[in-house]
Order: C-alpha cells, then structure tokens, then sequence
C-alpha cells in the first residue's frame, strides 16, 4: 500500500506525528461548512417579505425591529464567520507546509548523509548525486506527501459538505450524488481507455 509506505519513510525519518495536520484538515472542513450555512440566513432574508415568519424570527433574534436592521446584522455576523474561517483555512494550510518543508529537509539531510559520502568518484559522483538526492526529496515531499495532504483536504471539505446537504435535503443530494457518480465513472472508463490505448502506441 502507498499509505503504508509513506507512513513507513515518515517513521524512518523520526518526523513529528501527522496526526495534529490531519485534525487541523478535519476542523476546516467543518469550518467550510460553517461559512456555507451562513450565507443562508441572508439569502432567506433577501427571499423573504418584511412580514415573513422567517423575518419576524430573525428580528427576536437581533432585538431589533427593522428588516433592514436584521439584513445589516445577518451581513455583518456573515463576514466574521466567514473571516473567521478563512483565518483558519490559512493557517491550516501554513501548518501543511511547515510539515512539508520540514520533511523535505529532514529527507534531504538523511539521504545525503547515507549515500554522498558512498560516493567513489568524487569529482563527478558528488555532483550528480546531489542532483539525485534534490530531485528524491521533492519528489515525496512536494509530489506525493502534498498531493496526499491537498487530497484529504478537498476529500473533507466535500465531505462535510455532503453530510450538510444530506441533513437539509437528503432524496435531492442523494439523485445528484448518483446522477455524478455515473458520470464520473462513465469518464474514468472513456480516459482510461484512452491512456492506456495510447500506452501500448507508445510500447510499440
């Protein structure tokens, strides 16, 4: 398993736990969430006639009794949340590249002191297997440790927007889920094909 290779080479490395990374990832998705959810209130309240129920509801809510007044506090407690969460989302993604960086420093260090003083041919050797060294480390750390980290982070947000979705409108999102779903595997098949058809051109 790639997971299980990745966890190993982070082990090996002595690196700090990836688990509080993935808590922070957790959090933002919930924090997405939030910012969606509160963009709701406003879009009801601009939907909604200044005798509503929704209205009089929002009005005992904020003590106040102009629709306008309602509309200023709904807007105004809609960008401290969603400031809020971008602060967050910001800082997440600061923490992920702490780690990466940290890791790709930690990988460069390891190999170069496992394999440059290996090297026989010191006049050309060392050159060429610094170059090799470079070009491992970012490899993992920029191309898969990050692919992976950006990964989860699409797959939680989605994810808690999906279990949102289903909480308001369960029978809609699940008939859109599927209706995607089909597509998307309809697609993998069609560019799969294609990839591969043009692999073995390319073996030949």
């Amino acid at each position: 398993m790639i997971l299980r290779k990745i966890f190993k080479v982070l082990n090996h490395l002595g690196a700090r736990s990836i688990l509080p990374i993935v808590v922070l990832i957790i959090l933002n998705g919930f924090f997405e969430v939030i910012g969606i959810s509160a963009l709701i209130p406003i879009i009801t309240l601009l939907i909604s006639n200044v005798d509503s129920p929704a209205m009089e509801i929002y009005k005992s809510i904020f003590n106040v009794s102009s629709g306008i007044d309602v509309l200023n506090y709904a807007i105004a407690s809609f960008l401290v949340i969603y400031s809020v969460k971008s602060v967050f989302s910001l800082f997440v993604y600061y923490k992920q590249g702490q780690y990466i960086h940290d890791i790709e420093e930690k990988l460069t260090y390891t190999l170069f002191e496992n394999e440059l003083y290996n090297v026989n041919d010191q006049a050309n050797g060392v050159a060429k297997q610094t170059q090799i060294i470079i070009a491992e480390s970012n490899q993992f750390s920029r191309g898969v440790l990050r692919s992976l980290l950006s990964f989860l982070s699409e797959f939680m947000v989605s994810l808690s927007l999906l279990g949102y979705l289903l909480y308001q409108d369960p029978e809609s999102t699940l008939l859109i889920v599927l209706v995607i779903s089909v597509f998307t595997v309809i697609y993998m098949s069609y560019v799969g094909g294609k990839l591969t058809a043009l692999g073995k051109e390319r073996i030949v």
